[in-house]
């Protein structure tokens, strides 16, 4: 089946390059549009760090994780960019009868065009990966700080269901409570966009890379490992994307979950406030306002991706 002169393999190929790079340009204004409110964005994160309440302090080891976090993603983006150039490589010998006729056609001068397209076309493709990345470790980033956040106000609240304690304590842990809530829909106001288009690339990336793999026979025995790194890879970000976002959902309802299991003696106007609270806000990122992160989400993008792949795979039939 041909459309405008391309085979349905090659529109699809033709689709997926304008979408990639469309979301790309589109992660690239969101950073720039967020470059321009940097000092707002970074304000947040200082007023919070002065505020100190209960349970409201850096969470421990923070740093460290998040360093391994940065250096995990981007060498698992290297080995995914590197695989991709040798099964490329790969599957170029094979049409070839030697190695040594591959680079002699390699060695011969190119027309300038050629050479200019060739380097545009790799510098846009290594742009692109990190794109992708950087914008998911972003995500990653923030979502792995407000967790913590919240994770430490429930370990401090923790051991003092048992124990009788003050309004005034309770009062301090609802407010400690309450700047957290206030503190993840100020985030969510400067990032939301870009949970969104991450969400949308990985979505997108996850249906082709697997719509190929199921699809085509001709590539070469390099090339169809690839294919299957890259979508163990793609996946992988993805989950870790929604789980640590997710995480700040969590931990919030571990929050009311404690709340409900105050004693009696300690149990107080403060409480039924904190319960309150706890109950009708919710803390979660959004995507542009349009869905929340949360446990139940991944498992709608799951069912989302099988419907799309099967989708695909009729299209081919």
């Amino acid at each position: 089946m041909a459309i405008s002169g391309l085979s349905q393999d090659g529109y699809l190929s033709l689709i997926g390059d304008l979408a990639a790079h469309g979301v790309a340009i589109s992660i690239a204004v969101t950073y720039l549009r967020l470059a321009r409110r940097w000092s707002s964005f970074a304000t947040v994160f200082e007023r919070a760090e002065k505020v100190r309440a209960v349970g409201d302090r850096y969470p421990p080891l923070l740093g460290r994780d998040m360093k391994r976090l940065t250096v995990a993603l981007f060498c698992l983006m290297i080995v995914d960019y590197t695989f991709d150039r040798v099964s490329l490589f790969s599957q170029t010998l094979a049409s070839y009868p030697s190695v040594q006729d591959l680079f002699e056609d390699s060695l011969a001068k190119p027309p300038l065009s050629e050479v200019v397209s060739t380097v545009f076309f790799q510098a846009t493709a290594t742009l692109l990966a990190f794109l992708y990345v950087f914008n998911d470790l972003f995500i990653m980033l923030v979502s792995l700080y407000v967790s913590r956040r919240v994770q430490n106000l429930n370990s401090h609240l923790h051991p003092s269901l048992t124990k009788e304690k003050s309004n005034v304590f309770w009062e301090e842990a609802r407010r400690s409570y309450d700047e957290l809530s206030k503190l993840i829909k100020e985030i969510d106001a400067f990032v939301n966009t870009n949970v969104f288009l991450s969400f949308t690339q990985n979505l997108f990336f996850i249906c082709f890379q697997l719509y190929y793999f199921l699809s085509l026979s001709q590539d070469s025995f390099m090339r169809k490992l690839f294919r299957i790194y890259s979508f163990a890879y793609i996946i992988g970000r993805t989950y870790a994307v929604a789980l640590l976002a997710a995480r700040i959902n969590d931990h919030s309802k571990v929050s009311r979950t404690l709340l409900f299991s105050v004693s009696s003696r300690s149990y107080c106007r403060q409480v039924q406030r904190f319960i309150q609270q706890a109950t009708l806000e919710e803390m979660a990122l959004s995507g542009c306002h349009l869905f929340r992160v949360t446990r139940s989400f991944i498992l709608t993008v799951a069912g989302t991706i099988a419907t799309y792949e099967v989708v695909l795979l009729q299209m081919q039939k």
